[in-house]
């Protein structure tokens, strides 16, 4: 991945996420994504298995955020976003 600034896409169901969060939460994590977006190549992604293979996670604090990367596109598609004792539970 180059240095080049992502762009970001939520899918409606992280953004109906994203809304439940207390405001504190959502800035964490909306800090995180613009962090990512502007440094895709600095991230480790670290890959998801199973069902949710081809996705990864970021850490927020105490949440989380799976999202997949289209690096030809300079795309990160956030797919869900929540706490982390339950966001692979709902997978």
């Amino acid at each position: 991945m180059s240095g080049t600034r992502f762009e970001i896409r939520v899918l409606r169901a992280a953004e109906q996420e994203l809304r439940r969060l207390d405001p504190g939460a959502v800035r964490q994590v909306t800090t995180r994504l613009r962090w990512l977006a502007e440094h895709p190549a600095e991230v480790k992604h670290q890959a998801l298995t199973g069902t949710l293979r081809g996705q990864y996670k970021l850490r927020a604090g105490d949440y989380r955020v799976l999202y997949e990367v289209r690096s030809e596109e300079r795309l990160i598609i956030v797919h869900t976003i929540g706490d982390r004792r339950d966001i692979y539970r709902k997978r």
